[in-house]
């Protein structure tokens, strides 16, 4: 295979001495795209197709087929694949040994000492191709880039009067030519009558993210994507020493057909699963956080009795929130809440069989802590010098772009040692505080001359840190929280590539009257078919409040996660989540439930007076249908799976016990499950007969 590649490859450049066309062609059975290049046209796609349904993309009646790929500004200069901007001086095919392939073409800047290596990766069975750049300097001094567009392309998944686009993360309704943001994490454009359509999966961090559908550059409301660093709300800016490479964050196209075993909610859970998320094989713990109703006030006392409470439940992970530690950004524990400190706490939790997890805050740190003390000039400061003070003038934001980064990382790995922890949750404001502050950091040092490039730069900070921690802890579960990420209710590829989990949200839960669990699967159905559900942790379920069916059946859609007083719960309370996890784990062990996330029902916006559910599946079948009736006195549910396989299948409820035999062919059109007497919650199991 190699040999032969490198054949093609010898062959195109001779191709190139003489001015014709070379050709490369990515090509698993499921996905094929066709890029060539040519000194007058440039880089550009002759045809993208899903093979699944024999659909070609690239409109025959295009004059521009690929919009040349990328597309970014330097030194004020811009440059593209086209022809006139550069030329082709290198290609690289080959075939790892997983089965994915990978494309690396490499163009030269004709006006600029600049080299842009634009790699493909197209995965074994994988219904996606996956893009992104290596820009290098190889001139005596700065470039620096702007408007960087790292993947473009017109695609049309039929007439224009037919399709219908979606936002957010893939279920939100949008115009056919819109522009996404910070909360655009997934972004579709679909034929209504046919099903079929693409999905743009972008791994730009947070407010970089910038997704423009029905758009490229100066051409307007045609079927066209342009994934992209933001432009004009969040200016990137990046600048590039000489000799330096800044590798983009990667962007994914994949396509589908709705209602068919190709549906959105098969194919996008799985290939993010298994080549954009980190986080790609362990089972979610069943954490219990001690938050709320502590807060700050935690102390060894207390612990000691939540601690067997908690393991008598089923949770399999405790963690110490905020109040352990005697001020942020160090790691001296407060010796009045823990005079002996934490390890008999942590051996307390290892003897009941609870894995150790502790907070900690990233960015935010005490203007007393060692690190301000030493290096206050690591410190963020606003437009006018002053100091950022941030969280209720709790402490001083560092700048992670600063060397203090490599002082947190140093200080993590001290509590993950000297603690053993299986999990850290890394917390607070960094790159844009999530209550408002003003974004970017305004002093100028070595690292970055403007606030525009500070954060792209923290961003990349977060990523080192990540990465670092990784790989000294092999076993480490990392939360980067909605705080430490910059925005309520974020969680987007960025993030799940270099960190396991997120706590993405805090709803309320400390009364039957609270938002609770319906506000909590709010946040799950309009995030499940894009991000990988056991990444997500969705604070504040109150073990104790209200009907702990819903509560732990809620809890089985995302990373399971609960606070609350345990020592306020009734035995019969503690017994029900008992039985329920332990199902639940067992069900995760032996089947990849994984594979897809279909919501039920009033989904779209959950409602007290409407029945929801959800459910999880193998690509076998196999999994469970969670099913909440809410106070809609609805006496069934009405549901169908599309793409659900062939064969017999039994659904045993949880709550009665009853067991029904249906066939695969039943759930793809539609089957009707009764609510049992005045039960409001039910867990269905399937299994193959």
């Amino acid at each position: 295979m190699k040999l032969l590649l490198t054949l093609l490859t010898l062959f195109s450049f001779s191709a190139a001495a003489s001015g014709q066309p070379q050709s490369w062609t990515l090509d698993n059975g499921v996905v094929r795209k066709v890029i060539t290049f040519s000194p007058a046209r440039g880089l550009e796609v002759s045809h993208w197709l899903d093979l699944t349904s024999g659909f070609d993309f690239i409109s025959p009646d295009s004059s521009d087929h690929s919009y040349n790929e990328f597309q970014l500004n330097a030194n004020g200069k811009n440059v593209s694949g086209k022809g006139s901007d550069v030329t082709l001086t290198g290609s690289h095919q080959e075939r790892s040994s997983d089965g994915t392939d990978h494309l690396s073409l490499t163009l030269t800047s004709k006006r600029l000492p600049l080299t842009i290596t634009v790699r493909y990766e197209l995965a074994k069975d994988a219904p996606a191709i996956r893009q992104f750049l290596s820009i290098a300097n190889t001139g005596p001094t700065a470039i620096v880039l702007h408007h960087m567009i790292v993947s473009a392309a017109a695609l049309k998944p039929g007439p224009e009067h037919d399709l219908i686009a979606f936002g957010g993360y893939g279920e939100q309704p949008r115009e056919a030519f819109f522009t996404g943001r910070v909360n655009d994490v997934l972004t579709m454009l679909e034929n209504a009558k046919t099903g079929i359509g693409y999905a743009v999966l972008s791994e730009v961090p947070g407010y970089m993210k910038r997704t423009e559908i029905g758009q490229v550059g100066w051409t307007q409301w045609v079927p066209a994507f342009s994934a992209m660093y933001d432009t004009d709300l969040f200016p990137f800016e990046r600048t590039l020493g000489p000799n330096e490479t800044f590798t983009t964050a990667a962007v994914s196209v994949l396509f589908y057909k709705r209602g068919t075993a190709a549906d959105p909610h098969w194919r996008i859970p799985e290939y993010v699963r298994d080549h954009v998320a980190r986080n790609r094989a362990r089972v979610a713990p069943w954490i219990y956080n001690t938050w709320e109703p502590f807060h700050k006030e935690i102390n060894a006392g207390l612990l000691h009795d939540l601690i067997p409470e908690a393991a008598a439940e089923g949770f399999n992970l405790i963690t110490l929130d905020d109040g352990w530690e005697l001020r942020y950004g160090d790691t001296d524990v407060d010796p009045k809440r823990f005079p002996d400190g934490l390890e008999p706490v942590f051996a307390q939790a290892d003897a009941v069989g609870m894995k150790r997890g502790l907070w900690a805050p990233l960015a935010l740190i005490d203007t007393k802590s060692r690190a301000f003390l030493e290096h206050p000039e690591w410190a963020c400061r606003e437009p006018d010098g002053s100091l950022r003070i941030s969280n209720g003038g709790s402490g001083v934001v560092m700048s992670l772009a600063s060397p203090y980064r490599f002082a947190a990382i140093e200080r993590l790995s001290d509590l993950v040692r000297r603690y053993q922890l299986s999990y850290i949750k890394l917390d607070l404001t960094t790159v844009f505080n999530t209550y408002g502050e003003q974004p970017g950091c305004f002093e100028q040092r070595a690292e970055y001359k403007t606030s525009q490039e500070s954060s792209e730069r923290i961003y990349e900070a977060l990523n080192q840190i990540a990465e670092t921690l990784h790989q000294r802890f092999p076993d480490l579960l990392i939360d980067y929280t909605f705080e430490l990420w910059g925005e309520k209710h974020l969680i987007d590829y960025g993030l799940l590539h270099v960190a396991d989990l997120d706590w993405l949200s805090n709803i309320g839960d400390q009364s039957p009257a609270a938002a609770g669990p319906l506000q909590a699967r709010t946040l799950l159905y309009q995030r499940a078919m894009a991000i990988p559900v056991d990444a997500m942790l969705i604070g504040n379920l109150q073990a104790e409040t209200g009907s702990w069916q819903e509560r732990a059946a809620t809890a089985m859609g995302f990373g399971p996660l609960f606070l609350g007083d345990l020592r306020q719960q009734t035995a019969s309370d503690q017994a029900g989540y008992r039985d329920w996890i332990g199902r639940y784990s067992r069900l995760r062990r032996s089947v990849n439930i994984t594979d897809s996330f279909f919501p039920l029902g009033s989904w779209d916006q959950p409602r007290v007076d409407r029945w929801d559910g959800f459910a999880r599946l193998s690509r076998g079948g196999e999994g469970v249908i969670v099913l909440f009736r809410n106070d809609s006195n609805a006496s069934s549910a009405e549901m169908a799976v599309p793409g659900f396989p062939d064969g017999g299948f039994t659904l045993k409820s949880w709550v009665s016990g009853k067991v029904t035999t249906i066939q695969g062919s039943d759930l793809r059109r539609e089957i009707s499950v009764q609510f049992e007497g005045a039960n409001t919650v039910d867990v269905l199991e399937i299994r193959r007969k």
